[in-house]
């Protein structure tokens, strides 16, 4: 059990605090804490004096810190010796006027103040912390961010860059400047400069960094052929976009050999495809390839992130090039499936009811089919068919008659129209 004080100790107490010891000296004489100095102090009527906070910076204290310092003590020996972090004996002289000297934490600073005062001039003519330190033959921006924060100079924003900087750095990317180099000329992160590039389409050519997989970038530049007429729809279908610059085109385990020609005609020959099966058991295979550029034309053409929900009808492509963008899209999103009572497949399509559409209508001027029912289901999907032997003889005949480029599963499916 605790002992309590007695009345002697309790007098004597009272009379050590009332003489200018504090609560905690008083009460250590006789061996006690704070608690029954203030209890007998309160017993008495007397009032407490204001506490002290521990480790505060009181007047006599800070006087010391300076005239410690001005003495030739260094930050970390007066800081040692007031009992107190070097961070706020900083606080006090800079607080007091007190001009730091070279020795800073106990060792030498990386300036001297001559250097200081150098930096300082760079730094008010306009240069940035990194050309300021290139400048001084700094390691690193940082000793002059150090200078300016000592000086109590307030820095300029990093990244802000004009539009006439902006237009600077996309066209000496294009002429095969690396990012790094960019960002260490306009005082910017690398990482400002290379979404930059993404923003305007430009491709990386960072020597540091080295592409797993060289293609055609410019394959979709323009759309100008059966071949790209054909890829543009079908990505249109199955084919998407990712806000990293990358496209992605995902196929069934059995198709493989379909995305191994998309590899070779857009000059991919580093892909080793890889097919995964699920915990249901399906196969799967997918071909990614990451590039700024490409990613640009195609959105320029229609497909962008979340096209299922907006794609539109290629309006630019002419009607033997329109051709060979559906029977890409067919080879995606259609089908020939056979029916039960019927000795023919017959042909089914789906997607956005506006492209559709426009699909129909293509169909039912150019093959001269007749005009089925669109079922929909909900605003953003639809589908379209015609089962008639006639007219699936001639959109067989239209779309793969004469066709290079084609899904070879589904291409036999109709090899009894052709």
């Amino acid at each position: 059990m605790r002992k309590q004080a007695t009345q002697e100790e309790k007098d004597g107490m009272v009379a050590a605090y009332l003489s200018g010891a504090t609560a905690d000296e008083a009460g250590a004489i006789f061996g006690y804490s704070d608690k029954p100095v203030f209890t007998a102090l309160r017993h008495r009527g007397i009032n407490s004096r204001p506490s002290v906070r521990r480790n505060a910076l009181t007047p006599e204290i800070q006087a010391r810190a300076v005239e410690l310092y001005a003495g030739g003590m260094s930050l970390a020996e007066v800081s040692t010796h007031v009992k107190r972090g070097k961070t706020r004996i900083r606080e006090i002289l800079i607080k007091s006027g007190v001009e730091r000297r070279c020795d800073v934490g106990g060792r030498p600073r990386a300036t001297t103040l001559e250097q200081d005062a150098e930096v300082l001039a760079l730094y008010e003519s306009g240069k940035s912390c990194r050309e300021a330190s290139r400048s001084m033959g700094f390691a690193s921006e940082g000793v002059c961010r150090r200078v300016l924060r000592n000086k109590g100079v307030k820095t300029r924003p990093m990244g802000k860059l004009s539009a006439s900087q902006r237009r600077e750095i996309c066209a000496r990317s294009i002429k095969g400047e690396t990012p790094t180099s960019l960002a260490s000329e306009f005082g910017v992160t690398y990482g400002a400069i290379i979404a930059l590039m993404e923003k305007h389409g430009i491709p990386r050519k960072d020597a540091g960094f080295p592409r797993k997989h060289v293609f055609d970038f410019d394959f979709f530049e323009v759309i100008d052929s059966e071949d790209k007429a054909y890829w543009l729809g079908f990505i249109a279908a199955d084919g998407c976009v990712h806000k990293g610059n990358s496209l992605s085109i995902g196929l069934a385990g059995i198709d493989i050999e379909h995305l191994r020609k998309f590899a070779v005609s857009i000059g991919l020959s580093t892909w080793e495809p890889r097919i995964v099966k699920s915990r249901l058991g399906f196969e799967s295979v997918r071909l990614t390839v990451t590039s700024p550029k490409m990613v640009l034309d195609l959105r320029k053409w229609g497909i962008v992130q979340r096209k299922s929900h907006c794609l539109e009808w290629p309006e630019f492509l002419s009607s033997e090039l329109l051709r060979h963008y559906l029977r890409g899209y067919i080879d995606g999103d259609g089908s020939w499936p056979q029916a039960k009572d019927k000795d023919w497949p017959y042909f089914s399509l789906c997607g956005f009811p506006g492209f559709i559409l426009c699909a129909q209508d293509f169909m039912v001027k150019e093959c001269g089919v007749r005009r089925g029912k669109l079922n929909y289901r909900g605003d953003n999907f639809c589908t379209m068919g015609n089962s008639a032997q006639r007219d699936v003889r001639k959109l067989a005949r239209f779309f793969y008659g004469d066709a290079s480029t084609f899904l070879d599963r589904k291409r036999k499916k109709v090899e009894c129209f052709l």
